[in-house]
């Protein structure tokens, strides 16, 4: 297993680890990926889910990443009765505006990871509260999901927005180092 996939190495998956179940977070988060083009347009195209950030007459929805772990209860039930839960999950995100784009049974931190799109950041955490009160959660794990276009728009305007580090020395514009 590489090392980045340990909870030994990578603090967020020793966070969940240990984490208290139910607990739902929602972790905005930049998508690692080399910036090849400093034109935002040569990002905008389909990834490999053929999702695109601007589709004809679409309005702006954000894309979240779902990280699901099963109660042991749960798992149980699911083994008494076998059964894809995507279709019992997609009635509760249609009715908030979202739509599930693609899901997988995961192995390691989490049971099922899937990929939705919201109308907005309020949406995404009622579909997450909903699930982990319903009690066959563990634990979920919420995180926005920015496409390159995006990613690069935000790193355009922290780069305008004027914010000064504490430890960049006022005058001469230099960090100050330990």
């Amino acid at each position: 297993m590489p090392a980045y996939r340990t909870p030994e190495t990578n603090p967020y998956l020793a966070a969940s680890a240990g984490s208290i179940s139910s607990i739902v977070g929602i972790t905005p988060s930049l998508l690692a990926f080399p910036l090849d083009s400093t034109s935002s347009r040569a990002h905008i195209r389909p990834n490999n889910l053929g999702l695109s950030p601007y589709r004809e007459g679409a309005s702006h929805m954000s894309y979240f990443c779902h990280q699901v772990s099963y109660t042991k209860e749960a798992w149980a039930r699911l083994m008494q009765n076998p059964q894809d839960r995507l279709e019992a999950v997609r009635a509760p995100i249609e009715k908030l505006g979202g739509k599930i784009h693609t899901s997988f049974f995961v192995f390691g931190a989490f049971d099922v990871l899937a990929i939705t799109e919201f109308p907005d950041n309020i949406s995404a955490a009622a579909i997450s509260i909903a699930f982990a009160a319903g009690g066959a959660v563990a634990n979920i794990q919420t995180t926005l999901l920015l496409t390159a276009a995006q990613a690069v728009e935000a790193l355009r305007k922290a780069g305008t927005c004027g914010y000064r580090s504490i430890t960049q020395d006022s005058a001469s514009g230099i960090s100050v180092g330990r």
